[in-house]
């Protein structure tokens, strides 16, 4: 096993004080990582591989994350908008419960879902979503349960 750092990756040390003492080291990356399989991958790929994992629960409109799982409680309804995708998002979108209405969800302006629509309708609990990255401008539906799109 190797380890290599340069200037521009390399651990940070935090400052010690006399209130708090501890060894928790910051890792910066801002070129690449390799993680032994010989692919790079950069620091907007890492972060988004490991928010997929995140799970953030939802009950009014707003915006989305765009990687993690978001589960949604839409009670009568709502409208929530979804940035543009980056390398490495992967988005779990379900509707976990909902009394009455949709809840709408609308891409940012020039991204769309598929290629054309641009906004995804839940209708009932159970309806879900998950995309990723495809390009800057189109998310990839990998998994579409019950999901109306439409471009408007």
């Amino acid at each position: 096993m190797s380890f290599d750092a340069n200037v521009l990756n390399g651990f940070k040390q935090p400052e010690q004080s006399t209130s708090s003492l501890t060894n928790d080291n910051q890792l910066a990356l801002y070129g690449t990582a390799d993680l032994g399989d010989g692919v790079a991958r950069n620091a907007t790929l890492l972060l988004n591989s490991a928010l997929a994992t995140v799970v953030t629960n939802y009950s009014a409109a707003g915006a989305l994350a765009t990687s993690g799982m978001a589960l949604i409680a839409g009670g009568t309804g709502f409208a929530m908008t979804l940035a543009a995708p980056t390398e490495g998002c992967l988005a779990n979108i379900l509707l976990a419960s909902i009394s009455s209405g949709s809840v709408t969800v609308k891409t940012a302006a020039g991204v769309t879902f598929d290629g054309t629509n641009n906004t995804a309708t839940f209708n009932a609990a159970a309806d879900q979503l998950v995309i990723g990255y495809s390009s800057a401008t189109r998310w990839q539906i990998f998994t579409n349960v019950s999901v109306t799109l439409s471009s408007t």
